[in-house]
């Protein structure tokens, strides 16, 4: 499909060639800037976006972006924009067209700081097999984030549930977080809570990816994966992943900068998140939903990492066999 085509079914219309354009006010009536709007560049690529005036976000694009080639647009009601600019996407996605989007988007770009640490193929294997041959990596020091969260991993160690919960995190990290030791803080991190019903949080890049919790007396694991991957295996709708994850609970409940290609799945206690990893399909959707979101960037909250809790759990893995 041509973004030709995919723009008409998309329903804008046709698309409009734009290259060296600075602006598109002539295109876009003043009465009509409100909406939505689809970009092609030269690579291929594309990008969908939403704006409550057009004209002059495209402007924005035109000074960052000198390879815009084609560009079409389609007013919409402010209320409708963020559930129509995902089913764009989505169908985007779907069709095969690699976007520029970052929120929203869950396939990244070609280039990221990913690769300065693990090799693109190594990524790959990863989210096929879930192990990385051939590399010895460094571990960070992270003596500053050591000193700062020593009391905070202590209060959580003192907590009746805190060392499953830790447990819980050590099962995750060792089917879906790429070479922990070396990529934590920087990809990923890994908060120890106190004084709430949270225990533990993983994020990467934007995104809380793992929650342990409290819950009614009881110790939870919620998480975020792609859906693609249990979509295929299960089928597309929602009672039948369901149904092939049960006893396990899950939602449609999705973070942006995970994009389209997600779903939340929540598991209680220790035993049942590892039954749950134990389904291919879903650590294999952990995998590659957290090496999108390292491709994408930087994990926004590495300064609240714990390095105790990452060592903790580190060692903690070297004695599970799950």
């Amino acid at each position: 499909m041509t973004l030709q085509q995919a723009a008409q079914r998309l329903q804008f219309g046709g698309l409009h060639e734009v290259e060296g354009r600075l602006t598109v006010a002539d295109m876009v009536p003043a009465g009509r800037r409100t909406g939505l709007y689809l970009l092609g560049f030269r690579t291929g690529e594309a990008y969908a976006g939403l704006s409550i005036d057009i004209a002059a976000r495209f402007a924005q694009h035109a000074r960052t972006h000198a390879d815009i080639v084609l560009f079409a647009a389609r007013s919409v009601p402010r209320r409708q924009l963020d559930a129509e600019e995902t089913q764009v996407i989505e169908g985007l996605e779907r069709w095969g067209f690699r976007l520029r989007n970052i929120a929203k988007a869950s396939v990244p770009r070609l280039k990221a700081d990913l690769d300065a640490v693990l090799p693109f193929r190594e990524q790959e294997r990863f989210i096929r097999t879930g192990s990385i041959r051939g590399l010895t990596l460094p571990t960070p020091a992270l003596r500053d984030l050591r000193r700062r969260y020593l009391r905070r991993f202590g209060e959580l160690m003192a907590r009746p549930d805190g060392l499953d919960a830790a447990a819980g995190l050590a099962l995750y990290l060792s089917h879906g977080i790429p070479a922990p030791p070396a990529t934590q803080a920087t990809f990923w991190s890994s908060t120890a809570a106190a004084g709430t019903r949270v225990h533990i949080r993983v994020n990467v890049h934007w995104q809380e990816v793992l929650t342990a919790y409290t819950q009614n007396r009881e110790l939870h694991f919620s998480l975020h994966v792609a859906r693609s991957p249990l979509a295929k295996l299960f089928g597309s709708g929602l009672r039948a992943i369901r149904a092939g994850l049960l006893p396990a609970t899950i939602s449609t409940h999705r973070y942006s900068p995970g994009g389209v290609d997600q779903i939340a799945v929540d598991v209680v206690g220790i035993d049942g998140l590892a039954e749950l990893l134990r389904v291919r399909s879903l650590a294999r959707a952990a995998r590659l939903f957290n090496v999108r979101l390292m491709r994408k960037g930087p994990c926004r909250w590495g300064q609240n990492h714990c390095p105790q809790l990452a060592d903790l759990a580190e060692r903690l893995r070297s004695r599970q066999t799950v």
